[in-house]
């Protein structure tokens, strides 16, 4: 089994353990903990931080779900902060939320692009990244997975963190579509740009690479 596939079934944990404990985020993200591995607990992390902004905003019956349903005083979204829930999330918790954290923020300012890149822009300097990965996934939903608009989207984010956009879209592209050619279609576009730089172009081949590296198992199916 692929490390992209535990990923997904550890994903589908953290989501379970927040419908399990009635949408308390915190109790969820305290069985995630009990996982071995640390990639495993951010996996489990980044279910539960997606399952309670997803009920925050489609609000879902869970009538007859076993579980712990008392009443819970987190709060899934603060229209004020449009870095909470990870502003006041510990540490261990960082990458998980950042790395969910542009969907929150594209919601609360319908769907700005822009100012989402700005956003990550104040998140702490080792999130920056993360959250940049983050806006590059969304950016792709933005775009109709579209990869030349895909590209434009991203080129609205700052300089230094520009390249972590980019490669979270071509993941998402691979990831979605079992594919490279439209993650491919939006390098080449990239590499077009003659403002973007090789840099820039290196940066969003490697995240095709690494994409293959973790949903192909073979070296056949990699080559």
């Amino acid at each position: 089994v692929s490390r992209a596939l535990l990923h997904q079934c550890l994903h589908g944990l953290g989501h379970g353990l927040t419908m399990f404990r009635g949408h308390d985020a915190p109790r969820a993200l305290a069985d995630c903990d009990l996982l071995a591995a640390d990639w495993g607990r951010t996996s489990c992390h980044g279910g539960v931080f997606m399952e309670a902004f997803n009920n925050a905003t489609a609000p879902h019956h869970q009538a007859g779900m076993p579980g712990h349903h008392h009443p819970s005083s987190y709060k899934a979204i603060d229209s004020a902060d449009a870095l909470y829930p990870c502003s006041i999330m510990a540490r261990p918790y960082h990458i998980a939320c950042y790395g969910f954290q542009t969907t929150v923020i594209l919601y609360l300012n319908g769907g700005d692009i822009g100012a989402t890149a700005r956003a990550c822009d104040r998140a702490p300097a080792d999130m920056r990244l993360v959250c940049y990965e983050s806006l590059g996934r969304d950016v792709v939903m933005h775009a109709s997975r579209n990869p030349e608009k895909a590209a434009r989207l991203c080129a609205t984010g700052s300089e230094p963190y520009r390249p972590a956009c980019y490669g979270g879209a071509v993941q998402t592209l691979v990831n979605w579509t079992g594919t490279t050619d439209d993650a491919l279609a939006l390098c080449r576009a990239v590499a077009a740009d003659p403002q973007a730089g090789s840099n820039v172009a290196a940066s969003c081949y490697g995240g095709i690479g690494f994409a293959i590296a973790t949903r192909f198992l073979t070296v056949a199916e990699r080559e």
